[in-house]
């Protein structure tokens, strides 16, 4: 993809450092919260915590996201990170996904499963409604799932990745 820079005649193209020069200039003298940081749809999520780490440096917290995913805590390592190695989601045998989008959330972390899945994992899906979130959603999930609950105990490598804003 090749920049775009607002000149006299709207936007223009532009070469990546004649890009940043001109967020520098832009964001050069911008007091707390008058930088907003936005991410389109097709944002993956290391990109849009750059992005975040960028509008929090320049002391903003204005962040919007197009695609309308509720803000998530990023400030905490543990939210976005899994609790299972590369090497652990490749040898899985079992995942199970509960209220989580990996294509859109981490492709990094959708390409591991999807090798899983190839190599012959077994990968469900729940996504429980926005009624069953709390403490009972793991719960409700197991009782949606139990089918799935009952592979992951039996199983020598088995995942289970649910989305942080459920609890």
């Amino acid at each position: 993809d090749r920049p775009m820079v607002k000149g006299p005649n709207g936007l223009q193209r532009a070469t990546w450092p004649e890009a940043l020069r001109s967020i520098a200039a832009a964001a050069d003298g911008l007091g707390p919260n008058q930088f907003k940081a936005i991410a389109g749809k097709l944002a993956d999520a290391e990109s849009m915590l750059a992005l975040k780490d960028l509008a929090n440096r320049l002391g903003s917290g204005n962040i919007w996201h197009e695609g309308g995913f509720p803000v998530m805590p990023a400030d905490v390592r543990s939210t976005y990170v899994a609790n299972t190695t590369v090497q652990g989601l490749e040898a899985a045998d079992v995942i199970l996904l509960i209220g989580s989008n990996p294509r859109i959330e981490s492709p990094v972390y959708n390409a591991r499963i999807r090798k899983s899945w190839l190599d012959g994992a077994q990968v469900g899906d729940r996504t429980c409604s926005p009624q069953v979130w709390g403490p009972g959603v793991l719960t409700h999930a197991a009782d949606e799932a139990s089918a799935w609950c009952e592979m992951g105990v039996q199983s020598a490598n088995a995942c289970l990745t649910a989305e942080q804003l459920l609890f």
